[in-house]
């Protein structure tokens, strides 16, 4: 999977490296390429050894931040029959890479 990440705080070739660095440190991370021009990070990697969430937290440990789009999803789920349900699919959901907030 490729991703482009937006990132804060950067104002140097040093940073650039640091969050190089950081990256190619988590295993499944395929390419690493950070422009300081465009404040953001293009990354290649394999989702089933590392996750975005992973990926973000690598940038914010070194002392960067991430922007991060949120974006209103709305899914119609049937089979519902008490809170229990309600409860179990919001755990579930919360548990998703990229899952910010869940309301059922």
């Amino acid at each position: 999977m490729d991703v482009n990440i937006k990132i804060t705080g950067m104002s140097c070739a040093s940073c650039v490296k640091t969050i190089e660095l950081a990256l190619r440190e988590l295993e499944g991370i395929k390419d690493v390429k950070v422009n300081l021009a465009t404040e953001s990070a293009y990354v290649k990697f394999d989702e089933s050894v590392v996750n975005i969430t992973q990926i973000i937290r690598a940038i914010e440990s070194v002392g960067y931040g991430v922007v991060r789009e949120k974006r209103d999803v709305v899914i119609k789920i049937g089979g519902m029959t008490c809170a229990s349900c309600v409860k179990t699919i919001e755990v579930a959901l919360k548990e998703l890479p990229g899952v910010l907030d869940v309301k059922v």
